[in-house]
C-alpha cells in the first residue's frame, strides 16, 4: 500500500491568544508541536505561522529557535467590514501548496487552530479524499470548524505543558483532581454509572462524569462515597465534589458537556446513546430553572 503524505500546520496567533484567554497563561510552542507529532508522522519542523507585530522580543527569539514562520501583518478589514487575518490567508495558501505537491496519496492534515475562516481549507482537503484533524483549546474553537473536520482533538488535557508549567505530571494530576473546580452534582444514574455536574464558574455548561471510567482512585472514591451514601433512587441534588474537567466531545440540545479529568474516552456508541437518551433535562419556570433526571 502506497505511503500517504501527512501534513501539519499551526495557527500560532490563534493558539497563543487561546492559551491566554482560556488558560490564563503563556503558551509553550515546543510542547504544542510535540502534541501535534503525537497524532502521527508529520514533516519536521512543523509549520507554525504567527503574527509577531506586537510580541515582545524574548518571545520572538523563542519562535526563531523553533523555526516558526513569522509575519508582521495585523488583521485587515475586508469589503464587508469584517476583520481578516493575513495569517489565515497564508495558512490557506500553504494548504493549497500541500495539495498541489501531493499526487494521489493524500493523507491526514493536522490543523491546529480554532478560526472558522480556515473551513475553506478543510473542504479543499476533503475534496481530494484526505481527512482533517483539528486541534485546539476547548472554548476557543469554532463549532463550524469542529463540525467540518473529521475529528477534533482538545488540547486542554495538556494545559500544563502548553502553558509552560513544569509541574511534575503526578502533582499536576493531583491538583486537577482535587482543587481546580468545585461542581454541584445535579444528576446521577446508578444504573448507567454516569451523571452531570454544574459548574459554579460557568453555569451555562454542564459537566459529565463516568465513575467506572475514572482512573484516579481519589476522585473515584469521593464520587462513589457521595453516590452510595446519598443516592436517592439514582438522583442527586446540591452535592459538591472538587474535580477538574476536559472536553468530552459530547453536545446535546445546544449545550457542551465536559467530562472529569483522567476519565477514559467513552466508546463512540456510548456517546451516541448519551445523546439519544433523556438522561438530563433542564426546564425554566417562574421559580427558576429545574434539573431533573428522566
Amino acid at each position: 500500500m502506497a505511503k500517504k503524505d501527512n501534513y501539519a500546520i499551526a495557527d500560532g496567533s490563534n493558539i497563543r491568544k487561546s492559551c491566554e484567554q482560556q488558560l490564563g497563561r503563556q503558551w509553550n510552542i515546543s510542547a504544542m508541536c510535540e502534541k501535534i507529532r503525537a497524532q502521527g508522522p508529520v514533516p519536521d519542523p512543523i509549520e507554525v505561522i504567527i503574527d509577531v507585530t506586537s510580541l515582545p522580543r524574548e518571545e520572538i527569539e523563542n519562535l526563531q529557535v523553533n523555526d516558526c514562520l513569522m509575519i508582521h501583518a495585523p488583521a485587515y478589514e475586508n469589503g464587508n467590514g469584517e476583520l481578516k487575518s493575513i495569517g489565515d490567508c497564508m495558512i490557506l495558501g500553504r494548504i493549497n501548496t500541500y495539495l498541489n505537491h501531493t499526487r494521489g496519496n493524500l493523507g491526514r492534515l493536522l490543523l491546529l487552530s480554532g478560526d472558522k475562516d480556515l473551513i475553506e481549507g478543510v473542504h479543499a482537503w476533503h475534496r481530494r479524499g484526505g481527512e482533517v484533524y483539528v486541534l485546539g483549546i476547548p472554548g476557543s474553537v469554532s463549532q463550524l470548524l469542529i463540525k467540518a473536520a473529521d475529528k477534533f482533538i482538545p488540547l486542554m488535557e495538556t494545559q500544563s505543558n502548553l502553558s509552560g508549567d513544569e509541574t511534575a505530571d503526578e502533582n499536576y494530576t493531583h491538583q486537577k483532581a482535587n482543587s481546580l473546580l468545585c461542581g454541584r452534582i445535579i444528576s446521577y444514574s446508578k444504573i448507567k454509572g454516569f451523571g452531570f455536574i454544574e459548574s459554579p464558574n460557568r453555569p451555562s455548561e454542564k459537566f459529565f462524569f463516568h465513575i467506572n471510567g475514572i482512573a484516579d482512585d481519589v476522585v473515584k472514591n469521593q464520587l462513589l462515597a457521595i453516590t452510595e451514601n446519598k443516592g436517592n433512587g439514582g438522583f442527586l441534588n446540591g452535592l459538591s465534589i472538587g474535580v477538574a474537567f476536559e472536553d468530552a466531545g459530547i453536545t446535546r440540545q445546544g449545550e457542551k458537556y465536559h467530562q472529569a479529568v483522567n476519565v477514559k474516552q467513552l466508546p463512540e456508541l456510548e456517546k451516541q446513546d448519551i445523546g439519544k437518551m433523556g438522561i438530563y433535562k433542564e426546564t425554566a419556570s417562574s421559580e427558576g430553572s429545574k434539573t431533573t433526571l428522566v
